[in-house]
């Protein structure tokens, strides 16, 4: 697995990222100001509210986001339940996510 933590130093980019979701509700309003500026963001995803909600994972997939896993069940300790959210949004988007988000412990 790669981790990244920057882009390439040579252009000027930003990589917009919005964890936990989807909710119904936020997700809509990100999504509209998102396509009203023409930006295209990442959402890393929880597994159980993308299998609560998939209509509204479909909506980010479907609007050109990349959608990246940040669990199950985002625990508050320990390893992520990566493969089961994984299995969730591939269910629903059709493809499994090439990124995940893990929580940092402090």
């Amino acid at each position: 697995m790669k981790s990244y933590n920057h882009a390439t130093r040579n252009k000027s980019e930003i990589a917009l990222t919005f964890d936990d979701g989807p909710n119904p509700y936020w997700t809509r309003k990100f999504l509209d100001l998102l396509n009203k500026h023409k930006i295209k963001a990442n959402f890393f995803l929880i597994g159980r509210w993308a299998k609560r909600w998939p209509h509204v994972v479909m909506n980010i997939f479907r609007e050109g986001h990349l959608i990246g896993n940040h669990s199950y069940s985002h625990p508050q300790y320990g390893k992520g339940d990566f493969g089961k959210a994984e299995k969730v949004i591939e269910k629903v988007i059709g493809i499994k996510p090439r990124f995940i988000r893990p929580r940092r412990i402090f």
